[in-house]
């Protein structure tokens, strides 16, 4: 399996992050459930 070469989040990314960051753990869990999965870029979307 071939991996992406390592480059800087692009604006999306990178506000999606800051977004997840800022989050308690409640807030994380609701985002999550909403979402129906693990991932926090599901959650972003």
């Amino acid at each position: 399996m071939e991996t992406e070469p390592e480059r800087p989040p692009t604006t999306d990314e990178a506000a999606g992050m800051a977004w997840w960051n800022s989050q308690t753990e409640l807030v994380r869990e609701f985002w999550l459930r909403v979402a129906n999965s693990a991932r926090a870029p599901d959650a972003w979307v």
